[in-house]
């Protein structure tokens, strides 16, 4: 655990998959000297965290994760990071401390992302933790609203901005993804349980299979949190990766609902776009318009 100057100040307890955004709430943590202790799972996280300020643990440990927060004096947990497996009961049947909780584990597996998320927020909260969202410590970490890359060029896609704002919106309310992909009012693909990267990569393969013909920079990527989200687990993120594989798809920009977009190594997000001449669009008005 990283303790602060303030002895009394409690650590936060982090949660952590996969991905750079928790590198980067671990340093906006050290930058305020807030505590706090990680608890990362094997598979997910990335091999460059720190390994002196981590602890591992493997899938479906609950009641190890549990105890280990405990221990470091953790009342509130963030969630973060992406998780692209679910736990495996191998793992809890090794974990005598997990085994009472396996009624409440089993229950959570079955659903949509969404329902499964809410009820592992309710399984870690009946452990006594209260689960909180990354911008709640770290709101630097959110895409601001505001403009990044060619006025003229993202002109070209006001109407496929409105429209894809639109289709996402409704297609969030049956918890389906976050992000899309549209083109001249045609949606060229929908997030699934593959997750944005992967969506990106099917658009690619699209335009090497001459299904979209246009040629030069066409489409843009549009990403969201859901409509009636719980803000505290799951927001959308955007990272360096994101603009190479839109790139890579042949997309010319990419519009997110500014507040609600993690943004991982900022500075390095904004040059890569930049130097794929690749829009980027923090807006407001996702879920009311």
């Amino acid at each position: 655990m990283v303790m602060a100057s303030n002895p009394k100040e409690k650590p936060i307890g982090v949660f952590a998959g996969g991905g750079g955004i928790v590198g980067e709430l671990i340093n906006a943590l050290e930058s305020k000297a807030q505590p706090f202790a990680v608890a990362a799972i094997e598979g997910e996280s990335d091999d460059g965290l720190k390994a002196d300020i981590i602890s591992h643990f493997k899938w479906g440990q609950i009641g190890k994760i549990a105890t280990y927060f405990r221990e470091q004096g953790c009342e509130k947990l963030v969630l973060i990071g992406r998780i692209n497996k679910r736990p495996d009961f191998l793992n809890i049947v090794a974990d005598p401390s997990t085994l009472k909780r396996i009624p409440k584990i089993v229950a959570a597996m079955t659903g949509g992302d969404d329902s499964l998320l809410q009820k592992g927020i309710k399984i870690i909260e009946e452990e006594g933790f209260t689960v909180i969202g990354a911008q709640e410590v770290a709101p630097e970490l959110l895409l601001e609203k505001g403009f990044f890359g060619s006025k003229k060029s993202f002109a070209h896609f006001e109407e496929d901005a409105v429209t894809g704002k639109a289709v996402l919106r409704d297609l969030g309310k049956h918890d389906i993804g976050q992000a899309l992909v549209i083109h001249n009012g045609r949606v060229l693909a929908v997030e699934g349980a593959e997750g944005t990267d992967n969506m990106l990569r099917r658009v690619k393969m699209l335009r090497e299979e001459k299904r979209i013909t246009n040629k030069g920079a066409t489409g843009v990527l549009i990403k969201a949190a859901k409509p009636n989200q719980d803000y505290r687990v799951d927001l959308p993120t955007i990272g360096p990766q994101t603009i190479r594989l839109a790139s890579d798809a042949g997309l010319a920009g990419i519009i997110c609902e500014a507040g609600k977009v993690l943004v991982a190594s900022r500075s390095e997000t904004y040059t890569i776009a930049k130097k794929h001449k690749i829009f980027l669009s923090g807006e407001g008005g996702f879920s009311n318009e």
